[in-house]
């Protein structure tokens, strides 16, 4: 086979780690959120070998083709098909995706936080929660806003901000340039998974103890120093670009004050690590 041993080594990985993951009965949803430290070099495979090579490696990699089906289905919910939604085949998914937003509303509200400094906080589900509230029924929607008190609320923060934002000028930013298709892929991964980031260390701070296990601690923690390097690859990126500096602002507007909350819940769960720890004096 054409690919370099190095990319072979990648496909390893990614089909022993799926096994892994699958021996501990995880969904396709937990199971791509647990890869997100191996998704940028599974495209990079995916980019360098042809057509035939990648039904080769799927052949002889199990683990691989399922990562494979996985990433098609549920690397962004956006790219699900609304008559695929109509014919109730991604349900589990549709239910997941309006868990997901409800569990953190109610993290923030928990803390007192509402309005549009939740906004805010809520911005790594905003293109989950759009793909959810433009393509699933009303009946549905009506069902999931029922079940989920903190997506409902979420949605009437967000139809108010979407009615103050209609008021102005339609074309206030017309001016600027598309993004190019590299800078959007790599937007859309820093807020969907910088959303599970946050999600996910302040349920470990809600549980106000730490599992006996470390695993969670790890993988927590891989997520989070991935996310970083593509954190700080983003302002890079939009250099390299040469975007206008205006639209250079205006997406770090976005993340910079997203990086400070997850430093913020990653310092805070890991300092909770060490007082908690039974050998410190």
């Amino acid at each position: 086979m054409p690919l370099n041993l190095e990319y072979l080594g990648i496909v390893a990985r990614i089909d022993a780690r799926i096994q892994q993951l699958d021996a501990l009965g995880l969904s396709e949803f937990e199971i791509k959120t647990e890869m997100a430290d191996l998704i940028a070099d599974f495209h990079t495979v995916l980019s360098q070998a042809t057509p035939r090579e990648n039904e080769a490696l799927c052949a002889e990699f199990a683990g691989f083709q399922r990562f494979a089906k996985i990433m098609q289905t549920l690397a962004t919910p956006m790219a699900i098909d609304s008559q695929e939604v109509s014919g109730g085949l991604p349900s589990e998914r549709v239910d997941k995706v309006a868990a997901a937003i409800n569990q953190r509303v109610l993290q923030l509200e928990a803390q007192g936080i509402d309005g549009a400094e939740l906004l805010k906080q809520m911005v790594g589900h905003i293109l989950n929660f759009q793909w959810l509230w433009t393509t699933v029924s009303d009946a549905k929607l009506a069902q999931l806003c029922h079940q989920y008190p903190g997506l409902y609320r979420y949605g009437q923060q967000m139809e108010k901000a979407a009615a103050i934002e209609n008021q102005k000028k339609k074309d206030a930013l017309s001016h600027l340039p598309v993004l190019p298709d590299v800078l959007k892929e790599m937007i859309v991964y820093l807020l969907t998974e910088g959303g599970m980031i946050e999600s996910r260390l302040q349920m470990i701070l809600d549980e106000r103890r730490l599992r006996e296990s470390s695993s969670e601690l790890t993988l927590i923690n891989d997520y989070f120093e991935h996310w970083m390097e593509g954190y700080k690859g983003l302002e890079k990126g939009l250099r390299a670009a040469q975007v206008p500096e205006e639209t250079h602002g205006i997406v770090m507007k976005i993340f910079e004050p997203m990086a400070l909350r997850i430093i913020h819940l990653h310092n805070k769960v890991f300092e909770n690590r060490i007082s908690q720890s039974p050998n410190r004096s």
